[in-house]
């Protein structure tokens, strides 16, 4: 059986060290005409003139109350955008599809309402869905629901867990504005936005589950044998939750969705 490759036993910065170290130590080698080199025996060195090749700074990135108000907006876009998927593939029914299309119109409310106070704060209003969001949330999660058995089960998962992304966006999004106006904006929103979660998981109606293994006989007894991945769902009273991943359950597999940072952003 072969052995595992160096990087499997190290960790990413130790080796990215070691690998530093190496490709240095190459260079001063054979700069200084080494066993097998050019020069070797004879002391001989090849003197080299030019410029080093010019790196590229990142570009200056500054988060400031334009820059929250236009990804405010952008969400809201993306989420509107999320429910005309969701509408396209029929799989919501009876309240589901009342409450759906209710929500769907409250984004894009709130959509407009986050473009007007971007244009009041001096910036140019963010009208589009967010990039991040469309290609890490919502291309993969409708991939998942595609290839689920439970396509309609999944789609009301992850409105769900769309909903509390949203929600605690906006909940990181308070401290970093500068003007309470907009502070009061991003509140009533995002306690909107938690009343649309809520909502949600009394559809849902209590924790998902899923076994993620094919299950067993009834008279086996292989402890551990099915493992299932339980993914809770609150019905919270609050107006926000706490802050951090949100999972939810698509194609049998727990999936862990991520807040918006700086570099989902719309700047």
């Amino acid at each position: 059986m072969p052995s595992a490759p160096l990087t499997d036993a190290l960790p990413r910065r130790k080796f990215l060290a070691l690998g530093g170290f190496s490709v240095a130590t190459a260079a001063v080698l054979a700069a200084c005409g080494g066993p097998g080199g050019e020069g070797a025996g004879n002391g001989a060195r090849v003197a080299q003139a030019g410029q080093s090749p010019v790196t590229t700074a990142l570009p200056d990135r500054v988060v400031n109350d334009v820059v929250l108000l236009r990804t405010a907006s952008s969400l809201e876009h993306s989420a509107v955008a999320i429910y005309d998927k969701a509408f396209g593939m029929n799989l919501l029914t009876g309240e589901a599809a009342e409450f759906a299309k209710r929500f769907h119109d409250h984004h894009a409310a709130y959509a407009r309402f986050f473009e007007d106070l971007t244009t009041e704060a001096g910036g140019t209003p963010f009208t589009t869905e967010n990039p991040a969001v469309t290609k890490n949330i919502v291309t993969p999660a409708y991939g998942a629901i595609e290839a689920s058995a439970d396509k309609a089960g999944d789609l009301r998962n992850m409105l769900h867990s769309l909903e509390n992304v949203i929600t605690e966006t906006y909940q990181s999004f308070v401290p970093l504005l500068t003007v309470p106006k907009l502070r009061a904006a991003a509140m009533s929103v995002g306690a909107a936005e938690a009343r649309h979660a809520a909502v949600w998981a009394g559809i849902l109606g209590g924790p998902v589950a899923a076994s993620l293994a094919p299950k067993v006989e009834p008279t086996t007894t292989v402890k551990g044998a099915v493992e299932v991945v339980v993914v809770p769902v609150y019905q919270a009273p609050q107006a926000f939750s706490a802050m951090g991943l949100v999972p939810t359950l698509l194609n049998g597999k727990k999936v862990d969705l991520d807040l918006l940072g700086p570099n989902s952003f719309a700047y």
